[in-house]
């Protein structure tokens, strides 16, 4: 194991234990529990967004995820499609080692469920920023076409005067 998986272990279990075990923070209702923990480790949630889903939901192992780690850097998948992909493997190996009895069918709706949810998290995205990128260079255009007309009224007004 990395010395970074090793942080990156020990940094998941005393969240786990400290934060998402905590009764107050089990007090507050689900939502408020995800925005607690997306507001107090941003860069936790943003890299590991599923495993901080099953813990917000009280459901964590140290085990999995190191393995989980383990075949992330292994195959990393490709593009967003593989951080999707992954994410779901998470949630299908957690699933596997605390249920007893588990089917492959149950184990296959998980991976679904996750991955459904990643997948249209980053189509969301992707959207936002396509959005973004058009709304800019629409006002891009608006800009330079009012630069323009500035210009060629001043040329008209200095020539008119020669």
């Amino acid at each position: 194991m990395d010395t970074d998986d090793s942080s990156t272990i020990a940094f998941a279990n005393t969240l786990f234990r400290d934060v998402c075990l905590n009764d107050e923070f089990q007090k507050l209702n689900p939502e408020d529990r995800w925005e607690n923990i997306q507001q107090r480790y941003p860069d936790f949630v943003r890299c590991y967004p599923v495993i901080v889903m099953k813990m917000v939901e009280g459901v964590y192992s140290t085990k999995c995820f190191q393995l989980w780690l383990e075949k992330l850097r292994n195959n990393p998948g490709r593009g967003m499609e593989g951080i999707c992909e992954r994410q779901a493997d998470y949630a299908r190996m957690l699933f596997k080692m605390t249920t007893k009895g588990w089917t492959t069918e149950q184990a296959k709706k998980i991976w679904d469920t996750y991955y459904n949810k990643m997948k249209a998290e980053t189509d969301r995205i992707t959207n936002a920023e396509k959005d973004a990128r058009d709304e800019l260079d629409c006002e891009k255009e608006e800009m330079l076409d009012e630069r323009r007309k500035e210009i060629y009224e001043f040329l008209l007004q200095n020539t008119a005067r020669e």
